[in-house]
């Protein structure tokens, strides 16, 4: 499976939410029922960016097209934003079926992961410390995959 990243600069360039607003944008772009989506969990979101879940393990969504890995530059990092990679993406990952995964730290996973369950089912919270279930990894990747047999007959 490809994989792509991107890395957002956050604080003290941006605050957590307007990096959240920034990711959003980016993966959703014209998407208005996955931007309602994101926009769901913001405050969640904006919460772990603000705790810096963000910077070794990355949101991570699955769905059409390669997997997508998103980090946040903090700090000394965001400023001089040699490493930042805010490029559009070439490929909608929110087409069709698809699975957001945020990174908590223990501490944080239980309250992450039954917020995100009241706000929407495309968001699941990982334990950064274990990663994202093989399981849950799995059932993204396999609803993703869809043929267009009548499109391909036509080729």
């Amino acid at each position: 499976m490809t994989v792509i990243a991107r890395r957002f600069s956050s604080r003290p360039i941006r605050t957590s939410s307007k990096t959240w607003d920034a990711i959003t944008s980016l993966i959703c772009g014209t998407n208005g029922e996955a931007r309602l989506e994101f926009e769901k969990v913001s405050g969640i979101a904006s919460a772990l960016i603000a705790e810096e879940s963000f910077r070794d393990h990355p949101f991570v969504v699955l769905g059409s097209g390669p997997r997508l890995r998103v980090y946040c530059l903090y700090d000394e990092d965001s400023i001089t934003a040699e490493d930042r990679n805010e490029y559009p993406l070439k490929w909608e990952p929110t087409k069709g079926n698809w699975k957001g995964f945020l990174p908590c730290s223990s501490e944080d996973i239980g309250w992450a992961a039954d917020a995100l369950k009241k706000k929407s089912s495309r968001f699941v919270a990982y334990d950064v410390d274990e990663g994202i279930p093989e399981e849950d990894q799995q059932k993204s990747a396999s609803i993703s995959l869809s043929i267009d047999v009548e499109g391909f007959k036509k080729l």
